[in-house]
């Protein structure tokens, strides 16, 4: 039994990795749909925020089960920033500094791999798997 095991996920040599750009778009869509767990942040940059977020959500969780009143009051407050974040993105300008640049490594550590990432493709309404028939323009 000296073989290894190796799954069946086709031929990945197709598919291109590269880093996301940061657009206005992406980040809007990241606010809205991720949000709660400051992925937008991390996409933009701004490792702090996303951190303090994401750990702000996780306490609001946790406390929701042992202290629901404070709990209740710190998943008011995170829907409050998500809410503000998404304004502050929606009102700012295409052609900031922030926008056009390669998003950072945190991000993909963070949100590339999770289960609950909208970058696997950034159509979150179809989905891609390793097997699918590669687009025209890879033949």
């Amino acid at each position: 039994m000296s073989e290894k095991y190796v799954p069946n996920y086709g031929d990945l040599e197709r598919f291109r990795y590269e880093r996301l750009i940061r657009t206005k778009s992406r980040a809007y869509q990241m606010a809205c749909w991720q949000g709660y767990l400051g992925t937008h942040e991390f996409f933009l940059g701004n490792t702090l925020k996303g951190w303090a977020t994401l750990l702000l959500t996780m306490a609001a969780a946790s406390l929701l089960v042992y202290e629901w009143i404070l709990g209740l009051l710190l998943v008011i407050f995170v829907i409050c920033l998500n809410i503000t974040a998404v304004r502050v993105i929606a009102a700012s300008d295409p052609a900031s500094n922030i926008y056009g640049e390669e998003c950072g490594a945190v991000f993909h550590s963070l949100h590339m791999m999770s289960p609950f990432s909208i970058m696997w493709d950034m159509n979150l309404w179809k989905g891609k798997t390793p097997t699918d028939p590669p687009p025209p323009d890879m033949d």
